[in-house]
């Protein structure tokens, strides 16, 4: 739109807009209305419209995510509420030997990046053409992946 309200202006011999209304954007919505005339002007008002309504999108999304991941996940429904600090929220056994207890067993659950179940899941859930996706069958991770897909139907 730029150039073309240029080639407009050095065709006519002198500029249509001042340089008050260029800076103010009033460039693009004079051009379409020279070059298309009151289509060109409803064209302008909706990619108006359209970009608004998208950055409204956006933001809704970005302050859903954050409530659902940042309140509703840490404070209103965990996935275990009764962990303490440095437990595995998978199996709930600690991380590290703590102080004390020497004998604890330890954590000792894949990651899901490692786990053939996942990767059988993932597999089977990529194939599946259906609305409802097949539960995740790896004994691990099933309870966690779970509780993740069902935070993402609040978003």
């Amino acid at each position: 739109m730029g150039l073309a309200y240029l080639g407009m202006s050095s065709a006519q011999g002198s500029p249509l807009l001042t340089e008050e209304d260029v800076m103010k954007g009033l460039a693009a919505p004079l051009v379409a209305q020279k070059l298309l005339g009151t289509t060109g002007e409803y064209a302008m008002i909706f990619l108006i419209l359209m970009a608004v309504m998208s950055t409204g999108s956006a933001e809704v999304i970005a302050v859903s995510s954050i409530v659902i991941y940042d309140v509703y996940q840490a404070y209103i429904c965990p996935f275990k509420p009764d962990l303490k600090d440095g437990q595995c929220i998978l199996c709930s056994k600690y991380l590290r030997k703590q102080k004390g207890d020497e004998d604890a067993q330890l954590c000792d659950c894949k990651s899901t990046a490692k786990c053939e179940a996942c990767a059988f899941d993932t597999i089977a859930r990529a194939k599946s053409t259906s609305i409802v996706k097949p539960h995740y069958t790896c004994e691990t991770h099933k309870d966690y992946k779970e509780y993740q897909e069902h935070l993402l139907n609040y978003k």
